[in-house]
């Protein structure tokens, strides 16, 4: 009896013996643990110190041409030695446009690289202190701060490849065509308008005003407006690329056999025209004249509700330009004043496109 009870106590000794020992080795590794995350965050924020800087240094060497060229226009306003240079310049509209986009495209460039040497001194100071575990939050802190100048970075170098004359206009014209496919076509079109339509109502940076929106066969237009001063100032150099003919191929609600149908819906983006004034108050409406008898203008009766002003009076207008066969119809507005001043716009805008892509097929065609 004497010898089991002894075993007894033997093995409950050696038992709270190990819990005690792995009580240590729990405490010792949490410790270990602790070092090691440190070691990790540590290293996470020297990684993307190595990211944001190289980006920094490909976007510098883009903004090369831009930023030599801003200190030469720069130079030349402030000179004031040379008065009559000083009033070329300030008279000169495109010197004036050019030295507005530079300043613009360059200011955001230069914070950046500003907010990345302080973030970077920073960093520097807490990896030469000893006691790194009491500077964990500030490590988190400067990391999340780098993770947004690296997404920043990425939104200035997609940009800076916007150099087009029209990209960083700020209201922007949206059509949306219904084409080959009947009423899944129309069903097509319709939903693509909606889709456009929902996601630049869901941001607060944009106003949209929805244009001629034709309920029969899912055609429409958008005018779109930035209202907040940020990256989104090229909006027409994000949304061109919209622009072409989408396709949807799909088992067709319409169709009772539920055979597969492909539907087709166009989409064609036109910076305002009338947006287009310089911060020295001019316009650029002297490089589009229309001229009354190239115009077709018809009125008609708008479609849609209403009231019975609208149904009852031709206050729609639609308007032909012949040399280019481009038509353009408004029927927004109770008046026929209102909406043939609106299509005039509209028409300016899409005559401004087509000489922009005539632009951009020259200098095409001559680089190749």
């Amino acid at each position: 009896m004497f010898k089991v009870l002894s075993k007894h106590i033997a093995m409950i000794t050696n038992s709270w013996k190990r819990n005690r020992s792995n009580k240590k080795y729990f405490f010792s590794s949490s410790s270990n643990n602790s070092s090691k995350k440190i070691d990790v965050i540590m290293e996470e924020t020297k990684n993307l110190m190595k990211q944001c800087e190289k980006k920094i240094n490909r976007i510098k060497k883009i903004f090369k041409d831009d930023i030599k060229q801003y200190e030469e226009i720069e130079s030349i306003m402030l000179n004031e030695t040379n008065v009559e240079s000083h009033q070329h310049s300030k008279n000169d509209i495109n010197i004036m446009q050019n030295y507005n986009m530079l300043s613009k495209r360059l200011n955001i460039f230069l914070d950046l690289k500003l907010e990345y040497k302080n973030i970077k001194e920073l960093i520097n100071e807490l990896l030469q202190e000893d006691d790194a575990v009491d500077n964990l939050e500030l490590y988190n802190e400067c990391q999340d701060d780098l993770n947004s100048m690296l997404n920043q970075c990425n939104r200035i170098y997609i940009t800076s490849q916007m150099n087009g004359e029209a990209d960083n206009h700020t209201t922007v014209f949206l059509e949306v065509q219904s084409g080959a496919g009947g009423d899944d076509a129309n069903d097509w079109a319709s939903m693509l308008l909606n889709m456009y339509l929902m996601h630049f109502e869901k941001e607060n940076n944009f106003n949209v005003v929805i244009e001629d929106m034709n309920a029969d066969n899912g055609s429409g237009r958008l005018q779109i407006n930035t209202v907040v001063n940020n990256e989104m100032n090229y909006l027409y150099g994000f949304l061109k690329h919209e622009q072409g003919i989408h396709r949807l191929v799909r088992i067709s609600p319409y169709d009772s056999k539920k055979r597969r149908h492909t539907s087709f819906a166009s989409v064609n983006v036109y910076p305002s025209y009338s947006n287009n004034i310089f911060d020295d108050g001019s316009n650029n409406s002297s490089i589009i004249d229309l001229v009354e008898s190239e115009l077709k203008i018809d009125t008609f009766k708008s479609s849609g509700a209403g009231g019975q002003h609208v149904n009852t009076t031709d206050s729609a207008v639609r308007i032909t330009h012949l040399p280019t066969n481009t038509v353009v119809s408004c029927q927004k507005e109770r008046s026929q004043h209102q909406n043939k001043r609106h299509a005039l716009i509209v028409l300016k805008s899409k005559l401004y496109k087509l000489q922009l892509d005539l632009l951009e097929k020259k200098k095409k065609n001559s680089i190749i």
